[in-house]
């Protein structure tokens, strides 16, 4: 005779500080590999070229991102969402800055 176990759903409720700190870790693992990044360009020079093609990778799926952000915002009626969804843009903004400077700055001899 074979066990068969029963699928049960499970509903997890966050309250805000558990949400916030995921945030912030998410934030943590983000800054970490900027940093990796970093310290690789400054290891090992040569890599730079791999470097800089997952930077344009990054950036091209982090605008793709930005494009559906925006038809949600054209789309959606809610104020609340909206807000939502301009902060979200405001973060996705600096982040493509951040990396594009990162992939032009001349000091790292991309």
């Amino acid at each position: 005779m074979e066990d068969k176990m029963k699928k049960t759903k499970i509903e997890i409720r966050l309250t805000e500080v558990q949400k916030e700190d995921i945030k912030l870790r998410a934030k943590n693992k983000s800054l970490k590999m900027s940093e990796y990044i970093l310290n690789k360009i400054y290891e090992n020079p040569e890599s730079t070229n791999d470097i800089k093609d997952l930077l344009r990778f990054n950036i091209k799926e982090l605008l793709r991102l930005k494009v559906e952000y925006l038809n949600q915002k054209k789309e959606c009626d809610d104020a609340n969402k909206n807000k939502k969804i301009e902060n979200k843009l405001v973060d996705l903004d600096k982040i493509i800055t951040t990396l594009t400077a990162m992939l032009n700055d001349e000091e790292f001899n991309f």
